[in-house]
C-alpha cells in the first residue's frame, strides 16, 4: 500500500519539481525511509522474540515495578541502536533535501519533507527519557548494569514475568 502511495505522490507531483535533485532526492528519501521501516520492523521481529533471561528477570522482579518504565526506555534504546545506520541514512537525506529545497522552494518537497519528519521525530522519546531520568538512582542503577538490555528484547514479556499480576 504504501508504495503505490509514493508512486501515486510522484506521479501526480513529478511536475511541480524543479530540476532534477530534487526530484532524485525525493525519491531517494522515500527509499531510504522504506528501508528504515523495514529494519526497524526487523529489530521489533528479533525484540519479540528475544525474552530476557530467568536471571535478568529475577534482579528485576527485586525493583519496584516503576522500574518498568526503565524498561521501556531501554527497549527503545535498544530498538534505536539496532536500525541506527538506517536511520542515520533517512536523516542525512531528510537534511540535505531540505537543504536544497531552501533554494528552489518547491511546495511538494517540503510537504514530503515535514511529513518525514513528524514520522520520524517524536516527543515521546522525550517523555520516555524525563520519565527514565525521574526514576530513583537506584533503580536507574540497576538496570543500567543489566547488560542484556542494550540488545532488543520482549520488554511485554520481561515485565508480565518480573512483576506478574496478582
Amino acid at each position: 500500500m504504501k508504495n503505490i502511495l509514493i508512486l501515486v505522490f510522484l506521479v501526480f507531483s513529478k511536475t511541480s519539481f524543479s530540476g532534477d535533485n530534487t526530484t532524485y532526492g525525493s525519491i531517494l528519501l522515500q527509499t531510504k525511509f522504506t528501508q528504515y521501516e523495514q529494519k526497524y520492523a526487523e529489530c521489533q521481529r528479533v525484540a519479540e522474540n528475544n525474552k530476557l533471561s530467568d536471571d535478568v528477570i529475577n534482579k528485576l522482579s527485586h525493583l519496584s515495578r516503576g522500574a518498568g518504565v526503565g524498561l521501556g526506555f531501554y527497549q527503545f534504546k535498544a530498538l534505536e541502536k539496532c536500525s541506527s545506520q538506517e536511520y542515520l541514512a533517512v536523516l542525512t537525506i531528510l537534511l540535505s533535501l531540505e537543504s536544497l529545497n531552501k533554494k528552489v522552494k518547491v511546495v511538494a518537497i517540503e510537504e514530503q519533507i515535514n511529513t518525514y519528519k513528524i514520522l520520524l521525530f517524536s516527543v515521546n522519546h522525550i517523555d520516555l527519557e524525563k520519565s527514565y531520568i525521574d526514576l530513583p538512582e537506584e533503580i536507574v542503577e540497576q538496570l543500567s548494569s543489566i547488560s542484556e538490555l542494550v540488545q532488543p528484547f520482549n520488554s511485554f514479556d520481561a515485565y508480565d514475568r518480573a512483576w506478574p499480576q496478582d
